[in-house]
């Protein structure tokens, strides 16, 4: 899964600001020789363009990323076939659930995402970043924690161990929900 010279991210632009002034990932990817692409939100819909993803969409890609939900419209993404079309080409994706995970338990099996990441803080529970992540793009990361967890799939991207009063805290999320 990580990013390689030839490999290309879609991500959707969702800002009209964005087509004058490069995207993070831009800043990153291109002196790397990563090409990151970019599909439309439909304006009539306030809707990811599926039709502008299939566009964009070839064997180079390797991560597609959107978010489950509009901060601005509050349009809820098709998430289950966003994941399907990407998938069909051999891309892991990437949700972004920090507009939605306020509103509802996002079931993740239903969704099909490969990774789903939210803020805590937004649903009630400490300022921490949460991530479900399927075992296999995963175990394509390296490992981010001690030599000796590398082959312990639950703390390898967790490089100094878990805060233990914010991991506390998390269970006032379950209250919440």
């Amino acid at each position: 899964m990580p990013s390689a010279p030839g490999s290309s991210p879609a991500t959707p632009l969702s800002s009209p600001i964005r087509i004058t002034k490069p995207t993070p990932a831009i800043g990153v990817a291109s002196p790397r020789g990563i090409e990151v692409r970019e599909w439309q939100v439909d304006p009539q819909t306030g809707r990811l363009a599926i039709a502008g993803l299939d566009a964009i969409l070839d064997a180079k890609v390797r991560l597609v990323t959107a978010p489950h939900c509009s901060n601005i419209v509050g349009e809820i993404n098709p998430i289950a076939e966003i994941g399907a079309r990407a998938h069909a080409v051999g891309a892991v994706t990437a949700i972004d659930g920090v507009s939605y995970a306020p509103h509802g338990l996002p079931d993740l099996t239903e969704l099909g995402a490969d990774i789903y990441m939210f803020s805590a803080y937004k649903v009630y529970g400490p300022h921490l970043g949460v991530m479900a992540i399927r075992p296999s793009p995963a175990l394509e990361l390296p490992n981010q924690g001690h030599y000796f967890n590398d082959a312990k799939l639950r703390y390898r991207l967790t490089p100094a161990g878990p805060d233990h009063a914010q991991i506390a805290a998390v269970g006032a999320i379950a209250d919440y929900f």
